[in-house]
């Protein structure tokens, strides 16, 4: 419950901090989406219904704040769980380097997709696509990776 409650107003504070002064410094770039971090740990960690409902909410309110397309940032955080889901039979991500690598190759592979659905990839090259979604990706990871230390040391610790 204590782990949920965290995810929910962690994620709410990343969205607006990321949302609203980036638009108005920078309205040409698109936000990053810090709370994708979020919905990794919630997948890495919590249980089916609450990882669905947070992944859900934290993409809608992104996508109001944004201006992304309605339901796109939430149809890929609920695609990363599955990812995660299916993922998670098979490896144990109980070390803070294998979840910061989870979350970097589904980070990229949700700019990717982000940058299919905006129409980005009909304009530019492959490979100046894939760039721009390593590079997104990395800087996303890296500002996400204290939020992952900080859970798994604090609150992942306290529950076992």
């Amino acid at each position: 419950m204590w782990h949920t409650l965290f995810l929910l107003f962690t994620g709410f504070l990343l969205i607006f901090l990321q949302a609203l002064p980036c638009n108005l410094l920078f309205p040409a770039m698109a936000t990053l989406n810090l709370s994708f971090a979020i919905v990794v740990m919630s997948g890495l960690h919590g249980n089916f219904a609450s990882s669905w409902c947070l992944a859900f909410v934290l993409g809608y309110v992104l996508e109001s704040l944004s201006g992304s397309p309605r339901g796109l940032i939430s149809l890929i955080n609920l695609l990363a769980l599955v990812i995660i889901r299916i993922l998670g039979s098979f490896i144990l991500f109980e070390r803070l380097l294998s979840q910061v690598l989870v979350l970097f190759f589904l980070c990229a592979a949700s700019e990717v997709m982000l940058l299919a659905a905006a129409g980005v990839a009909a304009h530019q090259p492959v490979h100046a696509l894939l760039t721009a979604a390593v590079f997104r990706s990395g800087i996303v990871t890296i500002l996400s990776t204290p939020l992952l230390f900080f859970y798994h040391k604090s609150i992942r610790s306290t529950e076992r």
